[in-house]
């Protein structure tokens, strides 16, 4: 009953997860590059470009466009909102459960954000392994020169 409950809750909230993830990594990889492109600038544009990319994983922006599509907006005529709206609704939601025929597409398709989620966990984690090491690697350092200093006196 439990695991079947947990299934179920899953597979509703998949998709956001998936969503979220791809946006999150595809801004945090425009805002490396940003970030290459301006390291002539000063360390402040840099890291408040790490700071936006930061809150972008903290904050998913698909739970703040749900919000705002309960809230009662006035909507343009339906000339103004045209192809720019339909394209900006189709990539802001790539997992968005579509009817297909085909039941291996569906099984790839429910499983992409899984997937996507296991990719994104590695990368973290790799990331995570390169940054400890690199503070091992100064701390060893700093100890070291430390009985240098220490052996000097």
């Amino acid at each position: 009953m439990i695991l079947q409950s947990l299934s179920s809750m899953w597979a509703a909230f998949a998709p956001a997860v998936g969503n979220h993830l791809w946006q999150s990594t595809l801004f945090a990889l425009a805002a490396g590059l940003l970030t290459l492109a301006l390291r002539k600038n000063h360390a402040r544009a840099r890291y408040w470009l790490w700071l936006v990319a930061s809150l972008k994983f903290l904050v998913p922006f698909s739970l703040l466009t749900d919000l705002g599509n309960r809230m009662a907006w006035s909507r343009g005529p339906a000339a103004a909102q045209g192809a720019l709206a339909f394209v900006i609704e189709q990539v802001s939601q790539p997992f968005a459960q579509q009817a297909s025929n085909q039941a291996s597409v569906r099984m790839v398709f429910a499983s992409l954000p899984a997937i996507l989620a296991a990719t994104w966990t590695c990368g973290f984690v790799v990331v995570l392994a390169v940054w400890f090491a690199r503070w091992r690697r100064v701390s060893l350092g700093i100890k070291t020169l430390r009985h240098y200093v220490k052996a000097a006196k």
